[in-house]
């Protein structure tokens, strides 16, 4: 691997860890909301706010990903409006009780949505134009800095909030640190041609629009479990497991996602190998059965952390399979915006009516009601 390959991978990857990492931020702290006397329902509506966001958002994310030359640039933009997401969820909490603090939580999903948006279509186009034959083993590593993101965020926010209730603001300033990294390190780097000013926007060839419809089909139905589980799953541990909200529930909820890292370079090259719908059936399979088998045996202790576990292994790797399948079957100069069709209508918009649909069962039946 050249030197510029592995910049390319290093800094992308340091993105991804920043971007997916201040994703789990807002699961993670709901749990102090809903101790503070909020409902399911008002936290599946900030939840659902910031997923429509990032959906509605990806699709002009991509497209512009596109069209600009410099797609790098953009990369470290959106890790730059993380910095801002969490300052504005760290002031939130430091003023829970006061009618300021839920106007900040939903301004942080709001900005946070847009953030999140940009990096999984621009990040895959980046990588995928620079890495060709083993694009899923680069996705992969790619995704499992994504993953160690979602997996140690949990455990850091919940230490630090333990420590002070401004504990995010240092959250936010290693997100802008990072954001001009990546400006400095990689932003220059040239990769479309660009627009010319007036000239149409060239849609995607007809001939792909079936396979991106069905892959979009499939990340929706993966973002309606994925995120109806996470959205909830530091508040069922500290409820259902009966674990004070602390580093013990951080340290849950990471093992829950900790799976993933491991996986998703495993899984990258195993689609490469084995083909990527083969791949994308057996981890679906498996992420569902996982998950009910938690639902069973969440009683008794060992039982339930394996299965946490290997939820985590099978449930995240959209990045790797889905993305990778996209720049298998799509024209580079269209990536980003096919990315963004995949990831944002398909992942996150299903991802949105996850929190919903488990937060209006869990307030009319039960959490475990919601999960079923």
């Amino acid at each position: 691997m050249g030197y510029l390959r592995t910049r390319i991978l290093a800094l992308t990857s340091l993105a991804h860890y920043i971007n997916d990492g201040c994703s789990i931020a807002y699961a993670t702290i709901y749990p102090i909301f809903i101790n503070r006397g909020y409902s399911y329902l008002d936290v599946s509506f900030v939840s659902a706010s910031y997923l429509v966001t990032s959906a509605v958002s990806s699709i002009f994310m991509g497209r512009l990903g596109d069209i600009v030359k410099r797609p790098a640039m953009l990369l470290g933009s959106g890790i730059a409006l993380w910095s801002l997401a969490i300052l504005l969820l760290g002031l939130s909490i430091y003023s829970i009780g006061e009618w300021i603090s839920t106007v900040l939580l939903y301004i942080s999903a709001l900005v946070g949505g847009v953030a999140s948006s940009i990096y999984h279509p621009v990040g895959a186009s980046i990588l995928s134009s620079y890495f060709i034959s083993d694009r899923g083993l680069a996705l992969g590593i790619n995704g499992a800095m994504g993953a160690l993101g979602r997996t140690s965020y949990p455990l850091i926010i919940t230490m630090l909030i333990s420590i002070t209730t401004a504990g995010l603001i240092l959250l936010a300033l290693v997100s802008l640190v990072s954001a001009l990294a990546i400006f400095i390190a990689i932003g220059g780097l040239i990769q479309n041609r660009g627009r010319d000013p007036g000239e149409p926007f060239i849609a995607i060839p007809r001939e792909v629009i079936p396979s991106i419809a069905i892959l979009t089909s499939i990340a929706m139905a993966r973002g309606i479990l994925s995120q109806g589980v996470v959205t909830y799953l530091a508040t069922f541990i500290n409820q259902r497991l009966g674990i004070s909200y602390g580093i013990e529930v951080g340290a849950l909820t990471s093992l829950a996602l900790a799976g993933s890292i491991v996986s998703q370079p495993f899984l990258g090259m195993l689609s490469d190998r084995l083909g990527r719908d083969r791949t994308m059936l057996i981890t679906t399979l498996m992420g569902s059965l996982s998950i009910y088998g938690f639902l069973e045996l969440y009683r008794y202790s060992i039982a339930s952390y394996i299965l946490l576990l290997l939820f985590g292994i099978f449930a995240f790797e959209a990045f790797t399979l889905l993305l990778s399948y996209v720049s298998d079957i799509v024209p580079q100069r269209y990536a980003s915006t096919a990315n963004s069709i995949v990831w944002g209508l398909g992942l996150t918009a299903g991802g949105s009516m996850g929190p919903i649909i488990v937060g209006l069962a869990a307030s009319s039946i039960s959490l475990e009601a919601g999960y079923a």
